[in-house]
């Protein structure tokens, strides 16, 4: 036991078995099922579907591997006795949690499938939205896969979910996915949630997955192949695991190395500022200041000068804005990311003049640079049209 689930050991029966002969006595009864530990009766605290928290008689929570004995009254006059250990099933945990969080971030940046906006350092970038964790672990404790949940307020004291780039797990794993989602689900009771929206990493022809999500309740929005998401869609990756600056530079087209190096030949600085560092207000109203710019010259909205510090300050060491000079003057900005053994490209922007020194192209390579002698696997140029069609508008953006 860990007050996290009921599953029954000794008849080798299927784990969740219990747990619905328990929701069957409490739907047909209306009452909780009797559970003994060491010859005491245990109040059932806090119904959870159908898992339950269990303390002793004088409060204490049991620890894992007690065995205890529930009696469920189903429709037969004699209660079913059954030998039971409660192991841990899902634990949601809230920004209060520490050693929760701890735990997941620990798991999160070192899985495979972990991203940044699953860390628990995003939630600080988002102070508009509420937070929630969810974890599922093993039989010994670890966590063996985290689910991050935004919780945004919406009129009527309903909730809007979103869990960006998440599930966190092996996704072909269906009990720890079922697990994380059943946890989610608590959260949607517990928040009033009336939609959960996810935008998983996965590859857009795992039909297998797509299946395995409708089987828990969610559908997919379409086909769309542009940027009608919350993220996008469709991101374009660059693979650099195990090579060199030299061997990534390589393998560009031509044209590409040229304008590298055309930046750097025509007297194009950089600069760059960890977000766990002091950042100078004006290189911050610079970068704010381009992007506003590139906004108007490209029509979308642009994000405040506010907003970009405190994302940097909320990723921390995870963050690095960018800054491109010529003759001292700013006229290009990035900011990337990078968590576990990724890096992301996440906001650019150029001033309308000297663009003809390729500033942007310069301030890509830096970046790569950054994820090569870091060790990354690869470098995440995020979000791209999934429309191949080279007539399409949309091509190559």
């Amino acid at each position: 036991h860990n007050g996290f689930g009921l599953v029954k050991r000794p008849d080798r029966c299927r784990p969740l078995d219990l747990l619905r002969a328990v929701k069957q006595a409490l739907d047909l009864h209306r009452r909780p099922p009797v559970v003994r530990w060491q010859g005491k009766a245990l109040p059932v605290v806090g119904r959870i579907g159908t898992q339950y928290t269990l303390v002793d008689a004088s409060g204490t929570q049991l620890k894992p591997g007690d065995m205890v004995t529930a009696e469920v009254d189903m429709l037969f006059p004699n209660p079913h006795r059954r030998y039971v250990e409660v192991i841990p099933m899902y634990q949601i945990i809230s920004k209060a949690d520490g050693q929760g969080r701890a735990d997941m971030e620990s798991f999160v940046s070192t899985h495979p499938k972990g991203h940044f906006l699953q860390s628990t350092y995003w939630p600080a970038a988002k102070p508009q939205w509420d937070w929630r964790g969810v974890l599922s672990r093993d039989e010994s404790g670890a966590v063996r896969g985290a689910l991050s949940i935004l919780i945004r307020r919406m009129p009527g004291g309903f909730a809007l979910m979103y869990a960006p780039r998440g599930p966190v797990c092996d996704i072909r794993d269906a009990a720890v996915m079922r697990e994380l989602f059943d946890g989610a689900a608590q959260v949607a009771k517990q928040c009033r949630g009336y939609l959960m929206q996810i935008d998983p990493d996965v590859l857009n022809s795992d039909e297998q997955f797509k299946r395995d999500m409708t089987a828990l309740g969610f559908a997919c929005e379409g086909d769309s192949l542009n940027f009608e998401g919350i993220q996008p869609r469709f991101v374009f990756r660059l693979d650099i695991a195990g090579k060199t600056e030299d061997e990534v530079l390589a393998h560009f087209e031509q044209k590409t190395r040229y304008n590298v190096r055309l930046a750097a030949k025509k007297g194009v600085t950089t600069q760059f500022w960890s977000g766990d560092g002091d950042i100078p207000d004006e290189a911050l109203t610079a970068f704010a200041d381009i992007m506003q710019t590139t906004g108007k010259r490209d029509r979308f909205l642009v994000r405040s000068k506010d907003y970009f510090a405190n994302m940097l300050r909320a990723l921390g060491k995870h963050a690095r804005l960018y800054l491109a000079y010529l003759d001292g003057q700013p006229i290009s900005g990035t900011i990337a990311s990078q968590y576990g053994d990724k890096t992301w490209y996440m906001y650019g922007a150029s001033s309308n003049e000297h663009r003809n020194v390729m500033p942007n192209y310069l301030l890509q390579w830096e970046m790569i640079r950054w994820a090569v002698e870091t060790g990354c696997t690869l470098y995440d140029f995020q979000g791209v049209s999934g429309n191949l069609d080279e007539n399409s508008p949309m091509y190559g953006l």
